[in-house]
Formats: structure tokens, C-alpha cells, sequence
């Protein structure tokens, strides 16, 4: 267990190598006051990004749990109270090992900033509509994409097909919740190519699109339609 020292403007950095997903580092830290604590991943010289967890010792209960691959999320914030005691475990996502650099930063009080952002923003035109497009490598090249949904309402997702006739994969979720909205795997089920999911104004939204197969690349297109 390596403890985490904070300096004098609260803040502290962990670094290391993380070889697989099973080579697992640990840290941990007391609280001495009511803080927020902000964790920021950074990706290393092969843009691959470690996986974090932060639990409160104290209670056995995960905290924020951040994985990059899966969620896009690069950063979050907890609460932290004074005389608990925090664990932070930080670990590789794969069998391909990272340098990984977390930095940590502790703030009095207990506002928390907006969910962070997640991939690139959606912006949608007037009528509502927005279109994604890309490639993905592989299943392991995600593409990760978020919104804010103005106004309750529904919105319709189409995915298109690449110029070599192949789907990738889609999944939405709902930020706070990681609730899974929506998932579209045309490979696996062909007729599943568009679906319509509930938004709540004010909730944020993420879309995760990559290709359907290990080895091989997919171009893809997404339509998407608030009302």
C-alpha cells in the first residue's frame, strides 16, 4: 500500500507502470475536513489510459469508478469526510501495459463541478438533428461522444452502415446513472440498426461507438433526431 502525499495546495500526482489488468496498484489517504476530491487521468506516450477506483475504506463503498475503454470518463469528483480513510486503485485496462499519471486535487467544501465532459460534444442544429461519422480500428478503438439534453423529450438513433457494408456497435447511456439506454449490435442482430430512447432535460448522455469485430475496421455513420 503506498500512501498518497498531498502538498501544500492539496494536490499530488501517482504515477507508475501498470503491466495487465491483474497488476494492480494501490494508495490510500485520510481525510482531515470536508473536501472534494478531483481525479484526472492522463493518457500516456501509446494513448492508453489506466482504470481508477476510489472507495471509502471506511465503508467498503466504491466511490468513482473510472474506465476510459468502457465510459470515456477521464475524470470525476467525490465527496470526502473528515476521518475516513480512501483507497485508490489504479490498474491497466488490458494485457497491454500503461504508464499511468493520476493527479489528484483536494478542494474545501462541498460543491461539485458539472459531470465532466465525455468524449466530443453533440451539438445539434436548430431542427434538432446531429450526425456522427468516423472509423474505428477495431473493437478495441472507441469513439466516445456526449450530450446534454435540453428539454424532456425523445431522441431517434440510426445507425448507418460503413462504405465495406459493416456496422459498428453502438451504446447510450445515462452519465450519472451509467444506466445502459440503448445498445445496437447489427453484427450479432441484424435487424437492431435503430432504436429511440426517453432524455431528460438537464441529464447528460453518452454515445459509444466502435467497431463490431477484433481485427477488422468499420467507417461509421450515426443519425440522431431530439423531439
Amino acid at each position: 500500500m503506498n500512501p498518497v502525499v498531498f502538498n501544500g495546495a492539496n494536490a499530488a500526482q501517482l504515477t507508475g507502470v501498470s503491466l495487465a489488468e491483474h497488476d494492480r496498484k494501490f494508495y490510500a489517504f485520510a481525510a482531515g475536513a470536508n473536501q472534494t476530491l478531483t481525479v484526472t487521468l492522463q493518457a500516456d506516450i501509446n494513448g492508453r489510459y489506466p482504470e481508477v477506483e476510489v472507495r471509502d475504506a471506511s465503508l467498503g463503498r466504491e466511490l468513482l469508478d473510472l474506465e476510459p475503454r468502457e465510459n470515456g470518463r477521464t475524470s470525476g469528483q467525490v465527496q470526502l469526510r473528515p476521518g475516513s480513510s480512501y483507497l485508490i486503485r489504479v490498474h491497466a485496462d488490458s494485457r497491454q501495459p500503461v504508464n499511468y499519471t493520476v493527479d489528484l486535487q483536494r478542494a474545501d467544501g462541498g460543491a461539485v463541478l458539472p459531470p465532466p465532459v465525455i468524449g466530443s460534444q453533440i451539438v445539434f442544429d436548430a431542427g434538432g438533428r446531429a450526425q456522427l461519422s468516423g472509423s474505428s480500428l477495431n473493437d478495441d478503438d472507441t469513439r466516445f461522444y456526449s450530450f446534454t439534453a435540453p428539454a424532456d423529450g425523445v431522441l431517434d438513433v440510426q445507425l448507418l452502415p460503413g462504405s465495406n457494408g459493416r456496422y459498428a456497435e453502438l451504446e447510450l447511456k445515462d452519465v450519472a446513472t451509467r444506466f445502459e439506454l440503448l445498445e445496437l449490435e447489427p453484427h450479432e442482430r441484424p435487424w437492431q440498426t435503430s432504436g429511440r430512447v426517453r432524455v431528460v432535460g438537464g441529464r447528460s448522455y453518452a454515445i459509444k461507438v466502435e467497431s463490431s469485430f477484433d481485427h477488422l475496421p468499420s467507417d461509421y455513420t450515426v443519425n440522431l433526431a431530439l423531439s
